[in-house]
């Protein structure tokens, strides 16, 4: 199957995944789908409407990846998985990474990660009006991943020796 430039360029930035509404949207048929999802082709389902456009291994940033199209454009990753992608070194490790959703959002449960409603999200509830959100995100993430980390009780004091040097001031 040929993939049209689009699509190819979505792929890309999505690490190689694609939804299929995006698919559909790109003008590619059913049965295109279906047949490069078939045997010996080139793509796999990583979820029901998430498809990775390679075969071979699919690595944690696939699978958070894959988890976040499935949420919807307003969920966000928390946890020790967002904790490491800051760089955090000693977190704990979660098996499947969870996924922020607002509360008004329901999405079927997936095998890959555990999707949890809020009412609040942290990055929108706080500055949403200011426009800051970007530059405190990492801050953010850190401080709820070490809330669930503590409420959890699998967190190691190597978790906040590790947080304190970063400036809360920035």
């Amino acid at each position: 199957m040929q993939m049209p430039i689009e699509l190819l360029i979505l792929a890309r930035a999505q690490d190689g995944l694609v939804t299929r509404g995006q698919v559909l949207a790109a003008g590619v048929t059913v049965d295109a789908v279906r047949h490069a999802l078939g045997r010996g082709e080139r793509w796999q389902r990583v979820v029901t409407g998430i498809y990775a456009t390679f075969t071979g291994a699919l690595h944690e940033r696939h699978l958070v990846r894959a988890a976040l199209l499935h949420a919807g454009p307003d969920a966000m990753v928390t946890g020790s998985v967002a904790c490491r992608a800051y760089g955090l070194r000693y977190v704990p490790s979660a098996t499947r990474p969870t996924i922020l959703v607002p509360e008004h959002v329901h999405r079927a449960p997936i095998a890959i990660a555990k999707i949890r409603r809020t009412r609040h999200l942290p990055c929108r509830a706080i500055f949403a009006r200011s426009r800051v959100c970007r530059r405190r995100a990492p801050l953010l993430t850190l401080v709820l991943a070490s809330t669930i980390c503590v409420r959890s009780g699998q967190c190691s004091v190597r978790l906040f020796s590790v947080a304190l040097p970063f400036r809360l001031n920035s």
